[in-house]
């Protein structure tokens, strides 16, 4: 549970440094266009529509990355089952012929002498 709740930090983390630089990009782009301010390239002038296409895409993605933020974290919790509902897990039956069981359990019925068969393998 504690690498579930770590992988979401990261994501936060993940997302509040990009959506913050993509947010400054997007100033300065908008600051480029207001002060009209010329950009050149060897010999060659950076046109303002590229400053609009990357004003435009750089607020887009800021815009998502805080929106990512603001989203609410899945978290899955795993818990151990106990002994009991292990052995409850070994005699559960969806079909006639088929045990759904989990890796964990089906370990646990071959520890415990249940006979075991089918698509997990050692």
């Amino acid at each position: 549970m504690d690498a579930h709740r770590g992988e979401n930090e990261m994501s936060n983390a993940y997302a509040a440094v990009s959506a913050l630089l993509f947010a400054i990009l997007a100033v300065m782009h908008l600051v480029r266009i207001i002060g009209r301010w010329s950009v050149v390239i060897g010999p060659n002038n950076v046109s303002m529509n590229v400053s609009w296409l990357a004003l435009v895409v750089s607020a887009l993605l800021s815009i998502w990355g805080f929106a990512q933020l603001a989203l609410p974290k899945s978290s899955i919790t795993i818990e151990r089952p106990s002994d009991k509902d292990r052995a409850d897990e070994c005699a559960k039956e969806v079909e006639p012929t088929i045990v759904t069981i989990s890796a964990q359990g089906f370990q646990d019925c071959k520890e415990k002498g249940h006979q075991t068969s089918g698509g997990l393998s050692d």
